[in-house]
């Protein structure tokens, strides 16, 4: 074989390695896409189902504040009406959350920041979607250590007399629902996945 002709094969063969090379750092660089997208899925799916158990803990509310009014009317009320009522208060609003921020259906105090320059307003904002999906994460753990500490005492509900330790780590259901779709947005501002 001439030398032109391995000069040829030489180039030929180190275009392959170059696509090879990038082909496998593309390939690197959609890993942590693939992870976000797994755990964005994930987070979608469970903040949906709480958001439609938290739609039938409104309704359930709903029903059961106007069967104890018809009922003081008629009969006698429910007893422990105020205490089914705050707990469907309570499950409904952190099974809420993570629904809420996947839907970004807050309201955001961004008056100032409009007026700064965007690389800082992207900074401040995942500096808050940090601190945000720290402190939630942080609010689950303490309500679970509470449940936890409400479980071991034994404590049971003032009217009715039931342990509700378990709408206790429900709440805290909630809690991490929220957690995981600020992480979840956390990551993808840090990729350039979310806008700035």
């Amino acid at each position: 074989m001439s030398s032109g002709g391995n000069l040829s094969v030489q180039r030929n063969n180190e275009g392959l390695f170059r696509e090879e090379i990038f082909r496998s750092s593309e390939a690197v660089k959609s890993v942590p896409l693939l992870v976000v997208e797994s755990l964005d899925r994930i987070s979608v799916f469970l903040n949906t189902f709480l958001a439609k158990v938290a739609g039938v803990c409104l309704i359930l509310m709903m029903f059961t504040v106007v069967l104890n009014g018809i009922m003081r009317v008629v009969y006698e009320p429910f007893f422990g009406t105020a205490e089914v009522v705050g707990w469907l208060c309570a499950l409904t609003t952190s099974f809420s959350l993570g629904y809420t921020q996947l839907k970004r259906g807050y309201v955001e105090m961004d008056m100032f920041l409009n007026k700064l320059s965007s690389k800082f307003r992207r900074t401040v904002k995942g500096f808050m979607l940090f601190a945000s999906a720290v402190f939630f994460s942080l609010v689950c753990w303490q309500i679970i250590i509470y449940s936890i500490n409400v479980l071991k005492n034994g404590n049971v509900s003032e009217t009715i007399g039931i342990s509700f330790y378990p709408l206790i780590f429900f709440a805290a259901l909630g809690f991490a629902g929220l957690s995981l779709a600020l992480i979840v947005d956390f990551l993808k501002h840090i990729i350039g996945g979310a806008e700035g």
